[in-house]
């Protein structure tokens, strides 16, 4: 053999001995999976909604760099997700526990450690945790705002008004009005205890947030009624007549009771022509006319009010029951046929 091919066999055995350590040495090598890629991978799961692979990589991501703060979070947040609250709860304590936490990734880690004691049920602690994000540099809206939800959950509605109250300070916002609800809440437990009077002023202090919460109004009327102070009581229910005249349907029927009992039972068609002349087509002040006209035996004027209500809202219950009833006690089971028909097709047209 010539010495020319003994040169190709040697520069062919060469490059042959160079692609197997590329293939089976090298590009293993370059090709390893660093903490990095793990957590990246994991983020996109996240982001297609594949929270199998997110929980293996993200474990794996933390098996490489436990620095990864982040990743923890997101591992505790998905054990949550998976139902597995108290190793979610743990491994949030332990997170907290850690001494080399930069103080940007600490307050993630008590938002994410108040998560995890109240899906825990641990509402205390939670409580703990952000009262003490409440004190730390910019976070006290969020954190108030938090607390103020967890303050709902629980109950405890004069905490959640002074919560409130720090929350709405810290975010710039003006409108008190929100707060209303609470004051709602804790009018409703005086209630409860029957202390009528200190109910009432909860509930005035409900009105003073917000002049136009008209279950306030309500509720201070309801109050004195259960004292049996019922001209005050009908005083009250009447200022919705002001403040919302299309809500004015919630305090008909205690007017009407309240009134009758009073011996005062002909104001009530001044109040339902009152509350017409704020609102034309208030459906449940013509429906109230309707009834008086029917009471009186002017059933013609019962049966053109229903009807005009029916015009405008076919469906309308309270009228169409009062036309079926009249239809029915005078024998005129044609018209009602018709009403029926023509409340069925405005409601399910044919084709």
């Amino acid at each position: 053999m010539s010495p020319t091919w003994w040169i190709v066999i040697i520069l062919a055995l060469a490059v042959g001995a160079g692609i197997v350590y590329y293939i089976y040495v090298r590009r293993p090598l370059q090709e390893k999976a660093t903490p990095q890629d793990s957590y990246i991978q994991a983020l996109r799961a996240l982001l297609d909604g594949n929270h199998t692979l997110a929980f293996l990589k993200l474990k794996e991501s933390v098996t490489y760099d436990s620095n990864n703060v982040d990743a923890y979070i997101r591992l505790a947040a998905l054990l949550r997700q998976k139902g597995m609250k108290s190793k979610s709860l743990q491994l949030s304590i332990d997170l907290n526990m850690r001494e080399t936490i930069s103080p940007v990734d600490k307050v993630r880690v008590l938002y994410n450690l108040s998560e995890a004691y109240i899906a825990s049920g641990d509402l205390d602690s939670a409580e703990g945790i952000l009262k003490q994000l409440t004190r730390m540099s910019g976070q006290k809206a969020t954190a108030s705002k938090l607390l103020l939800g967890l303050y709902e959950k629980m109950g405890r509605w004069e905490d959640a008004y002074k919560v409130g109250l720090d929350y709405l300070s810290a975010a710039n916002i003006s409108d008190r009005s929100s707060l209303a609800k609470y004051r709602i809440k804790i009018g409703q437990k005086l209630v409860e205890e029957k202390e009528f009077h200190k109910a009432r002023l909860e509930f005035k202090e409900a009105l003073k947030l917000d002049r136009l919460c008209v279950e306030a109004v309500v509720m201070i009327g309801d109050a004195y009624e259960k004292e049996s102070r019922l001209e005050d009581a009908v005083k009250s229910w009447r200022q919705i007549l002001e403040i919302s005249p299309r809500r004015s349907e919630l305090v008909f029927a205690r007017l009407r009771k309240a009134l009758f009992d009073l011996g005062q039972f002909g104001e009530i068609e001044a109040l339902y022509n009152k509350v017409l002349e704020k609102d034309k087509d208030n459906l449940a002040a013509l429906t109230g006319l309707a009834t008086l006209a029917e009471k009186k035996g002017d059933l013609t004027q019962a049966e053109e009010t229903y009807l005009q209500i029916l015009d405008s809202k076919p469906d309308y219950r309270p009228a169409l029951a009062g036309l079926l009833k009249l239809y029915r006690e005078e024998n005129k089971f044609g018209e009602a046929a018709q009403v029926i028909n023509r409340t069925v097709e405005t409601l399910h047209p044919t084709e």
